[in-house]
């Protein structure tokens, strides 16, 4: 079964474009992508065999798809329109763009979802010649930010590098659902520590910052 998450990525790749998903595993942004009517050339990339040899059983009935054993972007030798990096850390996804820097600075679009730092992701962005272009929120047991970035300047203040641009343009129902769990969260973290915890007014500060952006 696809998950709303990959179904969302997908749905960001337009039928005209040609995609690498980047740390495929097994194969299932592409197959989406297939039943969509994408039929441009798509590679599917991993640094483990075992998950890679899973994607290619997946996508057997397909044509037109490349299957590339690779750290990162390293290994790959074939441009594409987009590039896809989804289901990682923030930390991975900024090593895979810095090391191959010129194969991304050549895509039309690239699509991140990390699993965690998402405000860090949009300062790096920000500090190194990327734009964001849109971005989307999704709940799947847990919540997933995804950004679509191209290259280009840009200039977010502090409150669009904490919450997103575009979320924050949009706040749909599923990113003020997202920010109350995390008021809830916070309140139980700042309920259990001691007043004098040195860790104390960060958590205050954050949740003044959620409650104001939602009153905003």
């Amino acid at each position: 079964m696809i998950s709303n998450r990959i179904k969302e990525i997908a749905k960001l790749i337009d039928n005209t474009s040609s995609f690498t998903d980047i740390g495929c595993d097994h194969g299932y942004l592409a197959l989406e992508a297939r039943k969509n009517g994408n039929e441009n050339l798509i590679i599917c990339s991993d640094n483990k065999i075992g998950p890679l040899n899973n994607a290619e059983s997946n996508l057997k009935n397909y044509d037109n798809i490349l299957f590339v054993l690779s750290e990162g972007a390293k290994e790959i030798d074939v441009q594409t329109d987009i590039a896809v990096l989804a289901g990682m850390g923030y930390s991975t996804a900024k090593n895979i763009i810095t090391e191959s820097l010129d194969f991304f600075r050549k895509c039309k679009k690239i699509i991140i979802q990390v699993n965690q730092d998402v405000s860090s992701l949009r300062k790096w962005l920000m500090e190194n010649g990327f734009k964001i272009i849109d971005e989307k929120i999704v709940f799947e047991y847990k919540y997933y930010q995804i950004l679509v970035v191209e290259n280009g300047e840009m200039k977010l203040t502090e409150e669009q590098i904490l919450f997103g641009p575009y979320l924050l343009k949009e706040k749909s129902k599923t990113f003020r659902n997202y920010y109350h769990s995390q008021i809830k969260k916070i309140k139980r973290i700042i309920k259990k520590i001691d007043v004098n915890h040195p860790d104390r007014f960060k958590f205050e500060e954050q949740l003044f910052r959620i409650k104001k952006m939602l009153e905003d």
